[in-house]
């Protein structure tokens, strides 16, 4: 081309030289006719070649339906691919080449028999890359598929569903060919709702397609040892049917055996549910029980042989109320786990708990909810009460305001936030143990470090409840806010 261009306008590799090959400048000179004209003609044969070749490779384009089939034929072929199914006609001679020369293909022809051709071809299948490479947008603009809002239309024939996936596919940037849907369409027919399942389909397009060949149980057709590439295929239409029918089997069996798991499952879940309720309903009545006999010994000795506090005008117990039933008899249901305090804060029950359980906390007696301090029945033995906000603060005067915690807490049981053993004097007698509280969420704390005791008096924003708390590190008495949820211990005044 270099040659025919500079013979045609008379210069370059044709211009004069000096004896090292450089040009002279200035001593450019016309070559003659004989020497332009065979430039000239080469020239010409080239340049139309050029455009020979160039014509015939731009008119090999691939339509729709021409594509897909060869797609479908690629995820077919074991033996190579993708890539030899791809290669336009105009290389026919490339392709048989390839077909004869591929490695995997010269394995399945030296095959003595169809078991070991088939075991080769299932160790062969198409990966799950080369898959979504074969249903990528890029692959498809490679081949030059035609998607169009017009030709959409033409395809579908103006059905709805088919019109509205696939343009709004178009519209995504992610085509699809009408040959694909027709697969997905046919792949949904027997569904409940087939515009339904086309829809979720193409939801995660591009994918591979759902009846996507595969030549692992095809039976080859060709006679003797030698197996071509269509025979090989020959029996995928009939195999892919069979290996349908097998998978909907198997999928009506694993879907009815999951369903009966699930219904045995359910029904074993509710029988345990029930003779749980069963054990925790006969276990409260006992609890019942046993507290109404104790808590007739209670009324009495809270009174009689238990020691109680005189503190100018007030007498208080000197221990942690421990009740499982009010003085009239009735019970009150114990809330231990977290589960069931929820349940008796959110149906406005009363209920009492140990601190965290009955081997810790029976020696800080009874924690109660709100509930419990706040009902019309009497928690407290007779001629007592649940002290108010004005009671406390009666004790707390009579002793001291500044040392009155001092004085209310035993002088052992109680440890400092670093676990070092500390305590008060208990000089006033009322001997407050480190039984810690109950938050509303169910959770315990504060044991060994801190006495909570109830308040019946309802905070300024009538939604909390006030209480007492006695800490480790100070000599003062808190008043603190108490969720209605939470659990503090009791001591009874009069």
């Amino acid at each position: 081309i270099s040659w025919g261009v500079d013979g045609f306008f008379g210069d370059g590799v044709l211009a004069m030289t000096n004896e090292y090959g450089y040009k002279k400048p200035g001593a450019y000179t016309q070559p003659p006719l004989r020497i332009r004209l065979p430039c000239i003609l080469h020239s010409a044969i080239i340049f139309t070649l050029v455009f020979l070749f160039s014509t015939t490779s731009r008119a090999e384009t691939i339509d729709t339906d021409d594509f897909e089939n060869r797609v479908d034929a690629a995820i077919r072929s074991a033996c190579h691919g993708y890539a030899i199914d791809m290669i336009p006609d105009v290389f026919d001679s490339l392709r048989d080449w390839l077909n004869a020369e591929s490695q995997i293909c010269k394995e399945v022809l030296n095959q003595e028999n169809d078991a070991d051709v088939r075991d080769i071809l299932d160790r062969s299948t198409l990966s799950e890359d080369r898959l979504k490479y074969i249903y990528s947008r890029e692959s498809w603009s490679d081949k030059s598929v035609s998607n169009s809002d017009e030709q959409i239309g033409i395809d579908c024939e103006m059905e709805f569903i088919c019109l509205k996936i696939r343009r709004d596919l178009l519209k995504a940037k992610k085509p699809v060919d009408q040959a694909s849907y027709d697969i997905v369409a046919r792949h949904c027919a027997d569904e409940p709702s087939a515009y339904f399942c086309i829809e979720k389909f193409f939801e995660g397009w591009p994918r591979p397609l759902p009846d996507a060949r595969t030549t692992a149980a095809v039976e080859p057709r060709s006679v003797g040892r030698l197996y071509s590439l269509d025979s090989l295929l020959a029996g995928a239409d009939e195999a892919i049917d069979a290996s349908r029918a097998v998978a909907a089997k198997l999928q009506a069996e694993a879907q009815a055996r999951a369903e009966a798991l699930r219904m045995r499952q359910e029904a074993e879940a509710a029988k345990a549910k029930e003779i749980a309720a069963q054990a925790e309903k006969a276990k409260a009545n006992q609890l019942a029980k046993q507290s109404a006999a104790r808590n007739a010994n209670n009324a009495a000795s809270y009174t009689g042989s238990t020691p109680t506090l005189t503190v100018g005008q007030q007498i208080w117990t000197t221990r942690n109320l421990e009740s499982n039933a009010f003085q009239d008899g009735s019970p009150i249901q114990q809330a231990q786990s977290r589960e069931a305090l929820e349940a008796a804060n959110n149906a406005g029950q009363p209920a009492w708990a140990y601190y965290y359980d009955e081997a810790l906390g029976s020696k800080y007696g009874y924690m109660y909810n709100y509930f419990a301090i706040t009902s019309t029945k009497s928690l407290c033995p007779d001629g007592f009460r649940i002290p108010s906000n004005g009671d406390w603060q009666k004790l707390f005067e009579t002793l001291g305001p500044e040392t009155a915690a001092l004085q209310m807490k035993s002088a052992q049981g109680w440890e400092t936030g670093m676990g070092a053993p500390t305590g008060g004097s208990n000089s006033s007698g009322f001997n407050a143990l480190p039984g810690g509280d109950r938050g509303g969420g169910g959770g315990f704390n504060g044991y060994r470090q801190f006495a909570h005791f109830w308040s019946g008096t309802l905070h300024d924003n009538q939604v909390d409840v006030w209480k007492i708390v006695l800490p480790w590190w100070g000599d003062e008495a808190i008043l603190s806010r108490a969720s209605k949820k939470s659990m503090n211990h009791v001591r009874c005044v009069k």
